[in-house]
């Protein structure tokens, strides 16, 4: 559809949808958690993926990263280290 759109890998989906207000995706976020987390932000680094943080141990316990799309969505994506 025009002003709504599914990405999905493997058993994970994210949906998106449009929004006039240009303030909305840049002050929100998704969190996406997995056990393919890892193996994505590996894939993210060897293409050159722009903006993408550090695959990193934060001090709430949860290995994370995060990448902005184009249109500002912040997508946050993590796992618990055990299952890295």
């Amino acid at each position: 559809m025009d002003d709504y759109l599914i990405v999905r890998r493997g058993d994970i989906e994210i949906h998106f949808w449009k929004s006039d207000d240009r303030k909305l995706p840049e002050v929100s976020s998704c969190y996406i958690r997995g056990g393919e987390v890892p193996a994505l932000h590996a894939e993210f680094s060897a293409r050159g993926v722009g903006q993408l943080s550090p695959f990193t141990l934060r001090p709430w316990n949860m290995k994370e990263f995060y990448i902005r799309d184009p249109h500002g969505n912040l997508l946050r994506f993590g796992c618990a280290p055990e299952e890295v």
